[in-house]
């Protein structure tokens, strides 16, 4: 897993968003936020090895973990910066 201070803020909304993609949809919400992060190709090398060990359920809860730890960042960043948020595909 990847540290928090590694992890790209985004719209708590679509943090949202992406978290329950991850759960229904393994792992559709980690590539998703690929493409609004900075790390496009670890994430979408995260979300690549989630899908493989989903079989062994293993990427599943993975998934789910790493919606959570971007939801979660994605918060704390918006409630540092009084509502706003810094979209890393805008920077």
């Amino acid at each position: 897993m990847c540290n928090e201070a590694d992890l790209d803020p985004i719209d708590p909304t679509h943090a949202l968003i992406l978290f329950i993609l991850n759960i229904i949809l393994c792992p559709i919400g980690t590539l998703v936020y690929a493409c609004l992060s900075k790390q496009v190709g670890r994430n979408i090398i995260i979300g690549i090895l989630q899908a493989i060990s989903a079989v062994f359920i293993v990427g599943w809860i993975w998934a789910i973990v790493f919606g959570w730890r971007v939801y979660q960042v994605s918060i704390n960043s918006s409630l540092n910066n009084k509502g706003g948020y810094t979209n890393a595909s805008r920077a």
